[in-house]
């Protein structure tokens, strides 16, 4: 997630931007941080929004020399400006609910079923049963060619910029 400043000023979520008193992204903050398959990213997103909000009124009142203006003095704008700094850093994490380990347990699991949906298939193709030697044959050469691909394919996943359109490779019957 790539977010600027700009952007956070030009977010369609700031309601009501251009007023000293625009809503308050809170409520959403807390759903967001309430719900466990809410992503890390839009959360830590939310409360930029929020915090750069919040430095924009301190730099209006300040403008405008509001009543309450002395209390926001420039530190505590430097304060505010370098908590929205380190949450924007934070903010490019990746999310870990995405993350691949080919040596994890459940990688491990979802394979196997794959494999045993695979082994279906090639019983019912070759109409032999799986110690045939022809089947035995093409299964040692799948688990070869995972062998020499694995490292390739964690590689590949792990690439900030990756993305897959599972829809451009799944065969329709």
């Amino acid at each position: 997630m790539n977010i600027s400043i700009k952007a956070i000023h030009d977010a369609p979520v700031l309601p009501d931007a251009g007023s000293p008193k625009r809503a308050s992204l809170l409520p959403k903050i807390l759903d967001r941080l309430e719900d466990p398959n809410a992503a890390v990213a839009e959360k830590i997103h939310l409360i930029a929004i929020e915090i750069a909000g919040i430095a924009q009124g301190m730099q209006r009142n300040e403008e405008i020399g509001t009543p309450g203006s002395q209390s926001k003095s420039p530190v505590e704008q430097v304060k505010v400006l370098r908590l929205l700094s380190r949450t924007l850093v934070e903010s490019y994490v990746p999310d870990t609910r995405d993350a691949l380990d080919m040596n994890g347990p459940k990688f491990h699991f979802v394979f196997s079923k794959i494999l045993d949906c695979f082994k279906d298939a090639l019983m019912q193709a070759t109409q032999k049963p799986l110690k045939d030697a022809l089947n035995r044959s093409i299964l040692k050469e799948f688990a070869d060619l995972i062998r020499e691909r694995q490292a390739d394919i964690q590689r590949e996943v792990d690439k900030p910029e990756f993305s897959y359109d599972v829809e451009r490779d799944v065969p329709h019957r």
